[in-house]
């Protein structure tokens, strides 16, 4: 069972799924948007369970737009970043983004990439 689950599909049985993977007084996240208006969700069994329910609305043809704007450097987003964390140390750059309420935005730099990729030579 898991503390947060994210549903990002939006299919019922993905959302169904995600409602029993939360453990007791967990999170469940719904980001998906259900091609349907309405969905089944298994209300007496979330409120055994007592855990916390939230949703958020994505706007997915927005991302191309964005992605374009930073791109060209319309939108200046450096200043967005509060941390920066090498790549071994992600658990430190999660820890700190969940703890610490004057991050905005922390990053996790990828590993340097050698002459043949990841590994080296």
């Amino acid at each position: 069972m898991f503390d947060i689950a994210l549903d990002c599909s939006g299919i019922e049985a993905a959302l169904a799924a995600a409602v029993h993977a939360v453990r007791p007084g967990g999170t469940l996240v719904v980001v998906g948007n259900p091609p349907q208006p309405g969905t089944t969700l298994p209300l007496a069994w979330m409120q055994r369970q007592e855990f916390s329910l939230v949703t958020a609305f994505r706007y997915a043809g927005e991302f191309p737009a964005a992605v374009s704007l930073a791109a060209t450097g319309r939108v200046e987003l450096e200043s967005l970043i509060t941390a920066r964390f090498p790549l071994e140390h992600s658990a430190d750059a999660l820890r700190t983004a969940l703890t610490d309420p004057a991050q905005l935005k922390v990053v996790i730099e990828p590993c340097p990439l050698g002459p043949l990729g990841p590994r080296g030579p």
